[in-house]
């Protein structure tokens, strides 16, 4: 069946040949390019806002500097062990 393919068919299916290129017109080429520039710059613009949004927090978190809760408990720790003679990392010395 396959093999009776009619001739209306077979022309429906064949390629148009190769096509000539259609370039631009010199206006309609440089009004492309422009609209084309507008939008990278754009793009940059919305990027280039989101990395001073995140260095500008990462700078207040640094600046803060909080110390974590462990280093705290340390800390209280080493001065009551200062006060008091029975200081475990002097145990043992001397």
């Amino acid at each position: 069946m396959s093999a009776n393919i009619s001739q209306k068919g077979a022309r429906a299916i064949a390629s148009k040949g190769k096509q000539p290129k259609r370039f631009l017109e010199k206006n309609d080429a440089l009004s492309l390019a422009s609209s084309i520039a507008e939008l990278q710059e754009k793009k940059s613009l919305i990027r280039s806002g989101k990395r001073q949004k995140s260095q500008t927090i990462n700078d207040s978190v640094n600046d803060a500097k909080k110390t974590s809760h462990s280093k705290v408990k340390l800390l209280e720790r080493n001065k009551s062990y200062s006060s008091s003679e029975n200081c475990p990392s002097q145990e043992g010395k001397g």
